[in-house]
């Protein structure tokens, strides 16, 4: 009965933008010299960027599947014209920045992750240099481990690895 009502410690604030801008850093310098350990690298800050930018379980994130990326919905394509009448400005802005991709989360629940732009473009290098650093085709995730068929990339230490 006392776990329930025990206050949770939250991180401070600063610490949680520095950590951020850290990630952000590093994605930006492992994107420019290309390596199969930078491919490492840029896939782990990646999901580490995505766990955190989202508050989600580490392992949701983690067995983002290749499908569920590419099929994501389009915002341009997919909103009506009165839905996006219907918005304010800042709104709009958001909706035209921001990617959805929806997953199956704990029970089968289907839960979004929210991506930025630096994010999606991560994704979009780490998705396209998969063969070329020894990502078996046959695996279905975005963060795939190499040489295993079916296997995420191990995601329970990431955040803590990545500082």
């Amino acid at each position: 009965m006392r776990k329930n009502n025990a206050a949770d410690l939250l991180p401070i604030t600063s610490d949680l933008v520095k950590l951020s801008n850290f990630l952000e850093f590093e994605m930006k310098k492992t994107k420019e010299n290309q390596s199969s350990e930078n491919y490492v690298k840029l896939a782990s800050l990646t999901l580490s960027r995505i766990i955190l930018f989202n508050k989600r379980r580490s392992g949701e994130a983690a067995r983002m599947t290749l499908n569920q990326y590419s099929s994501r919905p389009k915002w341009g394509e997919t909103g009506t014209q009165e839905m996006k009448n219907s918005l304010t400005p800042f709104e709009n802005k958001l909706a035209s920045t921001l990617t959805i991709v929806k997953i199956i989360g704990k029970r089968g629940r289907i839960v979004p992750i929210i991506l930025t732009k630096d994010m999606k473009d991560s994704l979009d290098l780490v998705i396209s240099k998969r063969v070329q650093y020894g990502i078996l085709s046959e695996n279905p995730f975005v963060f795939a481990k190499k040489k295993y068929h079916t296997k995420p990339y191990a995601r329970t230490r990431l955040p803590k690895k990545m500082v």
